[in-house]
């Protein structure tokens, strides 16, 4: 049994992250929880808690949030009915962190699912302020961040960026061979290098322990010199091998940073057009 968190606001972007992960765990048995959090701008000043009309759109936005869910569950059980899916709903009056954080240890959450944007996102930019947040503050959960405009394809082939100053144990890739299990995927590790660098010891190391960890499922390993800008040595890489999913480490700050900031000025196209896993880190 998957323990799966879809936050949503009920926008485009979201419904398309919800069919992205009810088709992505077709097949394995999950409890979705779908979680809407509202809280009405007005709501912000403190001096004005307890006023009757702030308390009158605090009960309406409660309102919506509660049809909104309801409404989706009805469009989710009519479109993508799954005798193996269970749903739950959670509306709630809070700021979406804290809610995320607190629905991790709630519901010991095995993924996040995710649109890249929300609802009143400006339509230029590829990831919005909540996806952002949830990447930069949940590490103890993998979180799976869905492009507006892509459709589920079978995750025939995945690039995973190898985090070279990051002590392995192995199990954090457990989310990635789960992920890969019902697919037959073919997993593409990428150790990104300057063009003058060697593998040192613990690059060596992590990489023995992904081979390791991997031994059941089709992968391969190169070793990429970086000699123009990340993003686009990747999307380059995504290309050439017709990734569906790239999959990254919460402990690669510097590729998260870079990953984020493409994102948000759009300079890396193979954002728009593939999903991204941040896989959690475990603590020595």
């Amino acid at each position: 049994m998957k323990n799966i968190l879809i936050p949503t606001d009920f926008s485009l972007a979201a419904w398309n992250a919800t069919e992205f992960a009810l088709r992505l765990f077709a097949e394995t048995k999950c409890t979705f929880y779908f979680l809407n959090a509202y809280t009405p701008e007005i709501y912000s000043n403190r001096l004005m808690a307890g006023n009757a009309v702030v308390e009158a759109k605090v009960c309406t936005a409660q309102k919506a949030s509660e049809k909104g869910l309801s409404m989706l569950l009805s469009r989710v059980i009519k479109q993508h009915g799954n005798h193996r899916h269970t749903y739950v709903k959670i509306p709630t009056f809070s700021l979406l962190i804290e809610e995320v954080k607190e629905a991790i240890e709630k519901y010991a959450l095995d993924f996040i699912v995710m649109g890249a944007t929300g609802e009143e996102e400006d339509p230029s930019c590829l990831m919005g302020r909540n996806a952002v947040r949830i990447l930069d503050n949940v590490q103890n959960c993998p979180v799976l961040v869905i492009p507006k405009k892509i459709t589920f394809r079978d995750l025939a082939n995945i690039a995973l960026v190898s985090d070279a100053n990051y002590f392995y144990k192995g199990n954090e890739l457990n989310s990635l061979l789960q992920v890969c299990s019902g697919f037959n995927s073919r997993v593409h590790i990428l150790n990104f290098q300057k063009s003058n660098d060697h593998l040192n010891t613990l690059n060596k190391l992590n990489l023995y322990t992904i081979d390791k960890t991997l031994h059941n499922v089709s992968h391969e390993f190169y070793n990429i010199s970086v000699k123009d800008a990340l993003s686009f040595t990747l999307s380059t890489f995504i290309d050439q091998n017709n990734c569906q999913l790239v999959v990254v480490f919460s402990s690669n700050h510097e590729f998260m940073k870079n990953l984020r900031l493409n994102y948000v000025i759009d300079k890396a196209h193979f954002c728009k057009d593939v999903p991204i896993l941040s896989l959690k880190s475990i603590e020595n």
